[in-house]
């Protein structure tokens, strides 16, 4: 018997009742027969063998591409005052990876001695839904120093009332790794040198090596001052000691050299290293007694402005009739080098 006179006594039987099955069932294994004499696939091209080691490598360092490494998530607070306090914000440091917060609004986190960030990717998110977190030195300590080969990110902070009086530099924050602030205020903080000749200041950030980028923030009320007679102070602002410092949409502003016997870089104070500003205000920053460099004082390294910077209304005063004014209002340069690109 044909397999076509099969498939006409089984259509003509289908119309029995209960025999509905055995034609869905017929039809099935009739596709089936002919399926294979069509090829929908491209030609087969010759490929080397793959091992099993092979193959979950790539599938891993696919994934690993897509979702990137694992990254440990902290939270500082559970919503209450109680729970934002130093203890917590240290233990979330030392996890590393993304730190944020859960804490009421105008949360104030005073620390007693400064935080260290260490060698593993940390990044400080302060925005607390809405209502940004302020770190404070109390007046008694530096706030926050980074290891040489970190990599750090603070963003949506302010870090304020900070103080360090150890000749190495940094009220706020002092950086000798790879920091990043991004719309952060770092605001009235100290640096005394009691040190003669000491030239390791910068009232609100020392950066020692590595690189210091800000976007977005903003550096004001900041002193560089020092204890005795014939002392000097270097960067109200900022001391770059050397490395890479990258400023846009920044405004640096309202820094005091305040040393009666004067100093250098209201603003900033740059010894060596590299300096870009883009859309960066350099503003009202003062060197007094006789100072040199209200807004930058460049000793040596290279300073480039970029797009719409500017560097304006910066003074050197006195203090008394006949002590003599110093040089550079806005910009005094020894050594290095300085180029503008508007």
């Amino acid at each position: 018997m044909s397999f076509g006179t099969l498939t006409a006594r089984a259509f003509a039987r289908s119309r029995r009742p209960g025999n509905i099955l055995a034609l869905v069932v017929l039809l099935t294994l009739l596709l089936s027969s002919f399926l294979p004499l069509f090829s929908f696939s491209e030609p087969a091209v010759a490929q080397a063998a793959v091992s099993d080691t092979d193959t979950s490598t790539q599938l891993a360092n696919n994934w690993l591409a897509k979702v990137g490494p694992r990254t440990t998530v902290t939270v500082v607070g559970d919503g209450s005052a109680a729970s934002c306090n130093e203890a917590n914000l240290r233990n979330a440091i030392g996890n590393a990876g993304n730190i944020t917060f859960n804490c009421p609004p105008n949360t104030v986190i005073t620390v007693a001695s400064q935080l260290s960030i260490g060698n593993l990717a940390t990044t400080i998110d302060g925005a607390n839904n809405g209502h940004p977190v302020t770190f404070s030195g109390g007046g008694t300590t530096r706030i926050l120093v980074t290891s040489p080969n970190s990599v750090a990110t603070l963003a949506n902070l302010t870090l304020t009332n900070g103080y360090d009086n150890t000749n190495n530099g940094g009220g706020a924050i002092y950086t000798s790794g790879n920091l990043t602030l991004i719309n952060t205020t770092v605001t009235a903080n100290t640096s005394i040198s009691n040190i003669y000749l000491v030239t390791n200041n910068g009232g609100g950030i020392f950066v020692n090596s590595g690189s210091l980028a800000l976007s977005y923030s903003t550096v004001s009320a900041n002193t560089a001052t020092h204890t005795g007679s014939y002392y000097l102070s270097y960067g109200g602002g900022i001391f770059i000691n050397s490395g890479n410092v990258s400023l846009s949409h920044t405004t640096i502003t309202s820094n005091v050299i305040g040393a009666a016997d004067g100093g250098y870089g209201g603003g900033i104070y740059m010894n060596a290293g590299v300096l870009s500003l883009s859309h960066t205000n350099i503003v009202s920053n003062t060197t007094i007694h006789g100072g040199n460099g209200g807004g930058i004082y460049i000793k040596g390294g290279s300073v480039t402005l970029n797009d719409q910077s500017s560097i304006a209304s910066n003074t050197l005063p006195y203090l008394a009739a006949g002590n003599p004014c110093g040089y550079g209002g806005g910009i005094d340069i020894v050594g290095g080098k300085l180029d503008g690109q508007q």
